[in-house]
């Protein structure tokens, strides 16, 4: 799946009326934007960390900050700093997904980058001081990016499924400092296997090890085929182990969330109006597509989406969710900026109002 790397200056336009009109945030400015955090706002409620629990609701990813950086356009001391920390849970928010690639961490012989290492502790104590928790979510390894199936040598290669646990070793010893309550382990993003099963036995190796290590860490499981809800069927799931969270992706429909992505030649030529909710693309609007590749893309996606229909697509999430006793994740969810405004808050609005509705935690 093709998709986009989100920066932290795009959050408010994405969020701004899914946190006002929803009430996911507890108070606000008067004047009704997120430009700043209300300082005398006290959203979160104050953490025993020794004691408590690991629990999130409503988060953001830090996206570009030490993943994905080719768009980031500031240096990376200034691209996430503790004042945007303040500012997020100042709106609300209880947790960060912080995702991490491997080529900015460590080096090709393995060893900590110590600016990039200290940068990690610096989110993490920030957040300590805001309550707010922490997803530590190995993104991308140089082994394996889930937009390059072609190139990847993680499935194939023990070598290099020792190399991930190793570098998992390595941040376990870093990281057990901090409290179970406060920071979460998610074991590598959006996993594309040739086979289930491939994803099944060595994320059951990874938790197994870190159970030795940490034998209480919540552990973030992503399904595979990139982290899709349908692959909740073919997750195995250990037994037994309530510090579990599954996680699973929410882009439904991708015309819409992706609509002219830049990355993706179909969608980036097409210009037409989109609905939501409603038909996604009239049906008068799909005969005036003259371009061939437009046109499947268009019929691929199209069709009646509104909040029932959204709701049925998370269903497999939620009856998991019962099945196991685990709490669902949607590590990632959102909408392109190229969306028309109102369309891309209408579609927001929803998914935050089913996600609340059900007690289903997410990070935009």
């Amino acid at each position: 799946m093709k998709r986009r790397t989100y920066r932290t200056h795009l959050i408010g336009c994405i969020l701004m009326g899914c946190v006002l009109l929803l009430g996911i945030i507890s108070c606000g400015n008067d004047d009704n934007t997120l430009d700043e955090a209300d300082p005398e706002c006290s959203v979160l409620p104050e953490v025993d960390w020794e004691h408590d629990s690991f629990k999130i609701l409503k988060g953001v990813n830090i996206s570009g900050w030490l993943s994905q950086t080719s768009t980031r356009k500031v240096g990376v001391d200034a691209f996430f700093t503790k004042k945007d920390a303040q500012k997020l849970a100042g709106w609300g928010f209880d947790h960060i997904r912080l995702p991490v690639d491997e080529v900015e961490i460590f080096t090709e012989k393995g060893e900590w980058k110590e600016k990039e290492r200290g940068l990690i502790h610096k989110a993490v104590e920030w957040c300590k001081d805001l309550n707010m928790r922490v997803i530590l979510d190995f993104h991308i390894l140089r082994s394996h990016y889930f937009n390059d199936t072609e190139n990847m040598t993680l499935w194939s290669s023990k070598a290099e499924q020792d190399k991930l646990s190793d570098m998992w070793k390595k941040l376990s010893a870093e990281f057990n400092q901090y409290p179970n309550s406060l920071l979460a382990y998610e074991l590598l993003n959006e996993p594309v296997p040739d086979t289930p099963g491939q994803w099944n036995k060595l994320s059951s190796r990874l938790i197994n090890e870190l159970r030795v290590l940490e034998p209480d860490r919540m552990i973030v499981l992503d399904a595979s085929s990139h982290s899709s809800i349908g692959a909740l069927s073919t997750l195995e799931i250990p037994q037994n182990d309530p510090n579990i969270i599954l996680s699973v992706h929410f882009y439904t429909p991708h015309l819409l969330t992706h609509y002219q992505a830049g990355w993706w030649p179909a969608l980036k030529r097409l210009t037409i109006k989109l609905h939501y909710p409603g038909q996604l693309v009239s049906h008068q609007d799909v005969d005036t597509i003259r371009d061939s590749e437009n046109l499947r893309v268009v019929n691929y996606y199209n069709g009646y989406y509104d909040k029932a229909i959204l709701t049925e697509k998370i269903q497999i999430a939620l009856d998991k969710s019962k099945e196991t006793g685990l709490q669902i994740h949607i590590g990632e969810v959102g909408c392109i900026e190229n969306t028309d405004p109102t369309v891309r808050l209408n579609w927001m609005s929803d998914v935050a109002a089913i996600c609340k509705e059900h007690n289903v935690a997410f990070s935009v």
